[in-house]
């Protein structure tokens, strides 16, 4: 399964909108300041034991910072989620890094955990 980012009243999957590929960036890309903090918490079924839970992230750069984390405590799934895109505009400079950033994100809502149910 994976885990959705949940309700917001400021959905940030449309964060994917700024990425471009095939062709360098000569013009600045205006995404906005913005902070995102996310926790969810899953009651898994009884018996049932985890496999797998993706890779905790943590990736600092220019453009800003995305965390992640997976625990399992008592039967109960934690996901912690931030992001924060730290100016307004970037410069075509800055795009990789703005872009690194927008992946980290993106990729880490398709990380999978996968458990097993018990008998």
């Amino acid at each position: 399964m994976t885990v959705p980012l949940g309700l917001d009243v400021a959905p940030a999957n449309n964060l994917r909108a700024y990425l471009t590929t095939g062709t360098p960036r000569h013009y600045p890309v205006i995404v906005g300041a913005r902070q995102y903090s996310w926790r969810s918490v899953i009651a898994l079924p009884l018996k049932a034991a985890v496999e797998h839970l993706p890779a905790a992230v943590d990736l600092n750069s220019p453009a800003g910072r995305f965390t992640a984390s997976y625990e399992v405590i008592d039967g109960k799934l934690t996901v912690k989620r931030e992001l924060v895109i730290n100016k307004t505009a970037y410069t075509a400079k800055e795009y990789a890094d703005v872009q690194s950033l927008l992946y980290a994100f993106i990729d880490d809502q398709r990380a999978v955990i996968s458990f097993r149910l018990g008998q």
